[in-house]
């Protein structure tokens, strides 16, 4: 019985044979075939379940083309119709604002967005020409692309030409998830081999934005800045909210005169807010440090 089990250990851990090798290897190809998303691919698919479902699929196909090709007419009729904002020639500046006011009434979108994507589709021309051949030929799905632009926003220039021409070379019959994976991957060694640049560094970063406005009515105010600092702000807000409503909670029990209660709402409700309410209670109650700079 142990000859037996010996050499039945032997004869699972031989190699296969020639012709076995060459069956693994031929159901290896049919499934990357049948992964493959191309057009003849995706009319098979259609045609086992009704010659119908497949012409409807290639009408899919060719629209998402048609829009690949449509967001390259875009970019090319901006490029076309303004000055680089990149170039070393500047533009006067009533020139830019009135190339903006035009461009923002062909678009039917405001300045601001105008002036985004002038200077998008200038990137777009400039440093990423390969995978823009692409996108004009219907290759790269639109979609894609916009999400290439959308992760490539802050890679130096010489770092976005490099990724272009990896992108340029990759097999586009891959599903959206692989795609992605393949972008990831060049763009971490693209940010590898890229010195980061002065104004991508955290301490250089800092500020407060305020957000557009809400429909439903609220705004948002962001404050950006080093990890290390907006942790310790968001401490001491959390230290100073916890001291707030522990102090509250004594005033119930006292009934002295409640501290941070804009407007009256918890003495008048006799609740004492969330937390979360409490720090933006907090925030919109404290003065603000200016030294010896009087405000307006």
């Amino acid at each position: 019985m142990g000859e037996f089990e010996a050499d039945a250990e032997s004869l699972l851990l031989a190699p296969p044979s020639p012709e076995a090798a060459s069956a693994l290897s031929r159901v290896r190809a049919r499934r990357r075939r049948r992964r493959r998303a191309t057009r003849e691919h995706i009319s098979r698919i259609g045609e086992h379940r009704a010659p119908e479902t497949a012409e409807l699929l290639e009408q899919l196909w060719d629209g998402g083309a048609e829009d690949s090709r449509r967001l390259a007419r875009r970019f090319r009729a901006i490029v076309g119709a303004t000055h680089d904002p990149l170039s070393p020639e500047e533009l006067p500046r009533e020139a830019r604002a009135m190339e903006e006011l035009h461009l923002s009434l062909a678009l039917r979108c405001t300045r601001a967005q105008a002036r985004s994507a002038i200077r998008e589709a200038h990137r777009v021309a400039t440093l990423l020409p390969l995978c823009f051949a692409r996108l004009s030929r219907g290759e790269l799905p639109a979609p894609w692309f916009e999400k290439l632009l959308e992760r490539t926003g802050s890679l130096e220039d010489d770092a976005l030409r490099r990724l272009d021409v990896e992108l340029s070379r990759t097999d586009l019959s891959v599903s959206p998830e692989v795609f992605s994976r393949i972008l990831g991957h060049l763009l971490a060694a693209a940010v590898t081999r890229s010195e980061e640049p002065e104004h991508a560094r955290p301490e250089n970063r800092r500020r407060v934005v305020l957000d557009p406005a809400r429909p439903d009515g609220t705004g948002c105010l962001r404050i950006i800045g080093p990890i290390p600092e907006i942790l310790d702000l968001s401490r001491r807000l959390d230290l100073a909210a916890h001291a707030v409503r522990d102090g509250q909670r004594r005033a119930f029990e006292q009934g002295t005169p409640l501290q941070v209660d804009p407007g009256g709402e918890i003495e008048a409700s006799c609740l004492i807010p969330s937390l979360a309410r409490t720090r933006y209670n907090v925030l919109m109650s404290s003065a603000l440090a200016t030294g010896d700079a009087a405000p307006p």
